[in-house]
């Protein structure tokens, strides 16, 4: 029961911060330009909290279950072999740092 609350609880903030992450940024900020770069921000970095999360979640199973090489193996290959030219499609896509 006690994880279920922890799910619902993470999905509403969830939708609180990506649905209101300009109107948040003005708890922090009074310029236009600042707020549009915090809002952004704000829902950049709330997506890739719950991705991360997920990410995490698996590998600490591969090591509490004995298998830390593949745990490893797989967040090697995640970084090097999908992030990082992600990253750089993305950004030379025409996306900026908003794409990484």
């Amino acid at each position: 029961m006690c994880i279920r609350v922890r799910l619902w609880s993470a999905r509403i903030l969830l939708v609180l911060v990506i649905g209101f992450s300009k109107r948040l940024s003005r708890l922090f900020v009074n310029s236009k330009v600042v707020l549009c770069i915090v809002g952004t921000y704000f829902l950049i970095v709330s997506v890739g909290y719950i991705l991360n999360t997920v990410t995490n979640c698996y590998l600490g199973a591969l090591n509490g279950i004995g298998k830390p090489s593949k745990s490893i193996f797989l967040m090697i290959f995640y970084y090097i072999v999908v992030q990082m030219p992600l990253d750089y499609l993305l950004y030379h896509l025409g996306f900026g740092l908003n794409g990484i």
